[in-house]
């Protein structure tokens, strides 16, 4: 999914220890508004792993093209939704075409005696 807007908000960094592994973990949140609306929607993301957020753009006032994905997870008999970015770009930013791909090259078979060349 995407959604496109403008940073108004970044949240500080938490972090931890991971309990089964004893590795440390950071992640990051932000809110995103859109914008060019009548009622702008706000979304809160999160970028789970600080070699993924360090190379995103997460500056207030950025606006942003956001792809995600969404999750839900229950908790004490309640459930909570969570959108977790993957990719978040400038908006103005050109995007990379993806790579046209190109079926292999078909190999000719050698001719057998009697086959017709044509």
């Amino acid at each position: 999914m995407e959604f496109q807007g403008k940073i108004i908000q970044v949240l500080p960094i938490e972090g931890g220890t991971s309990k089964k592994t004893g590795n440390a973990w950071k992640k990051i949140q932000f809110v995103v508004e859109q914008m060019n609306t009548q009622y702008p929607k706000k979304a809160l993301f999160e970028v789970f792993g600080e070699d993924k957020f360090t190379k995103m753009p997460l500056v207030t006032g950025n606006t942003v093209n956001v792809q995600f994905d969404v999750e839900a997870s229950e908790y004490n008999g309640r459930w909570y939704n969570k959108l977790s970015a993957w990719r978040v770009v400038l908006a103005n930013e050109p995007q990379p075409e993806p790579a046209e791909v190109l079926p292999p090259p078909v190999q000719p078979s050698a001719p057998s005696q009697g086959d017709l060349p044509f």
